[in-house]
């Protein structure tokens, strides 16, 4: 088999798995436990319309992790928030907010990296001085997601019920 086509097959089965992993999170999580060759790695992406979601939605990535931690130990862990839902990560919502803070601590000391948008904050002339040394601002969170991609992460689009 020729480099050519192997990497082709490898980017055809990134990319299937890629798609694959964003329809249903509990069921992508399965799957990836169960692949023979898991993916380096899993990008769990959080876009909701209102800063209390992010609580929920770092209940289901701590839940997730734990998961995919005790099956694939070597597996690396990243979460993108690039809705509203980020503003709770707001220096000045440290308080307000205190639970889903500390949650993102929590992922932290699990070397787990939060990144929020850049863009959607400036959008509400909000940026990199009104957020927690602890979260990362990135410059846009889709683009993000697609660097992770690149390095063979697979996307886990985190949706509230």
């Amino acid at each position: 088999m020729t480099i050519f086509f192997r990497l082709c097959l490898l980017s055809l089965t990134l990319l299937s798995l890629n798609n694959s992993v964003s329809a249903n999170a509990d069921s992508d999580i399965s799957f990836i436990v169960a692949a023979s060759k898991p993916p380096i790695g899993v990008i769990f992406e959080v876009i909701e319309n209102n800063e209390k979601a992010l609580e929920l939605a770092l209940q289901k990535i701590n839940k997730y992790s734990k998961q995919l931690k005790k099956t694939i130990p070597s597996i690396k862990l990243a979460v993108v928030s690039h809705g509203t839902e980020q503003f709770a990560l707001l220096t000045k919502n440290k308080r307000q907010y205190a639970s889903t803070h500390n949650k993102v601590l929590s992922l932290m000391d699990n070397n787990v990296p939060v990144h929020v948008c850049g863009t959607h904050a400036s959008w509400y002339s909000l940026s990199k001085k009104d957020f927690p040394d602890y979260v990362d601002v990135t410059v846009a969170g889709p683009k993000k997601i697609k660097e992770y991609q690149r390095l063979g992460y697979a996307l886990i689009k985190i949706e509230l019920d």
